[in-house]
C-alpha cells in the first residue's frame, strides 16, 4: 500500500491541476476556485469537459458573473445531470416566476425539485403565493422597480425552499399554518407528484406503442408493396389539500 501512496497523492495532484485550470478558464477567479475545491474537494473527479459544457449551459441562463456566483452557492448546478437543472431553473423561473437574480443570491438550487414544487404549491394554494405568467413577468418586474411596489403574494426562492420549517411557516405564511398541515400536504402532494409521473410514463409508452405499431403497419406495407413488385417482375385561492 505504502508504495501505491505516492501514485495516489501524483494522481490528485494532477487532477487537481487541471480542475483548478479548467475553471480559470471558464471564468473563476483565485479566491473562487479555492473557494470552491476547498469545500467540495470531490470536484476534482469532474470530467474537464463536463465543467465547460456546465457553464456554458449556465450561460444561457443567467449571465458570466451571476453563472460563476451560483455554482460558488450550489455546486449541484454542476453536479446535477443537466436535464434534472433544466427542470429546476425551467420551474424556478417559468412556473414559480423568480427572477434569476433571486436564484443566483440564493442556494434554492442545492434542494430537489420536488422540494421547491411542494413548498411553492403549498402556498398557492393557500393564496399566500401568485406566479406571474412568463410572458408578463419582465413587464411586471419593470412596473414594479417603477413605482416601487413589492410584488404581492411573493417571497423570494431562499424562503420558500431554503428555509427550515419553523422559518418557512413564520416567514410566508406569518404562522397562519401549522407543521402538522404543511406535513399532511407534503404527504398528499407528493403522491400528487407521483400520480403525474406514472401518467407521464403511460402516456411515454402509449406513444412508444402507437410508433412500433406505426412502424409495424409501414413495414407490412413494405412487404405488400415489395411483394407485389416481385409479382409484377417474375406509410383558487383557497388552501385545500
Amino acid at each position: 500500500m505504502l508504495l501505491k501512496y505516492p501514485a495516489v497523492m501524483t494522481l490528485c495532484k494532477t487532477k487537481l491541476i487541471s480542475t483548478l485550470s479548467t475553471l480559470r478558464g471558464v471564468g473563476f477567479n483565485e479566491k473562487q476556485r479555492k473557494q470552491l475545491i476547498h469545500e467540495n474537494p470531490g470536484l476534482i473527479d469532474l470530467p474537464r469537459s463536463q465543467i465547460s459544457k456546465r457553464i456554458a449551459f449556465l450561460q444561457a441562463w443567467f449571465t458570466i458573473a451571476e453563472s460563476t456566483e451560483v455554482v460558488l452557492r450550489s455546486t449541484e448546478a454542476l453536479t446535477d445531470h443537466e436535464s434534472v437543472l433544466k427542470k429546476k431553473l425551467k420551474y424556478l423561473i417559468m412556473s414559480a416566476s423568480h427572477e434569476s437574480k433571486s436564484i443566483v443570491q440564493s442556494k434554492v438550487l442545492s434542494f430537489p425539485i420536488s422540494r421547491m414544487k411542494s413548498r411553492h404549491e403549498f402556498l398557492i394554494r393557500a393564496g399566500l403565493f401568485k406566479p406571474i405568467p412568463y410572458n408578463r413577468m419582465i413587464k411586471e418586474a419593470e412596473k414594479n422597480k417603477a413605482s416601487k411596489n413589492q410584488r404581492v403574494k411573493y417571497f423570494p426562492p431562499h424562503q420558500v425552499v431554503c428555509y427550515d420549517d419553523k422559518a418557512f411557516l413564520s416567514v410566508c405564511t406569518n404562522n397562519s399554518l401549522t407543521a402538522n398541515e404543511l406535513a399532511t400536504f407534503e404527504e398528499l402532494y407528493a403522491e400528487e407528484l407521483k400520480d403525474e409521473t406514472d401518467n407521464d410514463s403511460d402516456e411515454d409508452d402509449e406513444l412508444s406503442s402507437d410508433d412500433e405499431a406505426d412502424n409495424h403497419i409501414e413495414n407490412e406495407s413494405l412487404i405488400t408493396v415489395n411483394s407485389d413488385n416481385f409479382s409484377n417482375k417474375a406509410e383558487g385561492d383557497q388552501f385545500y389539500f
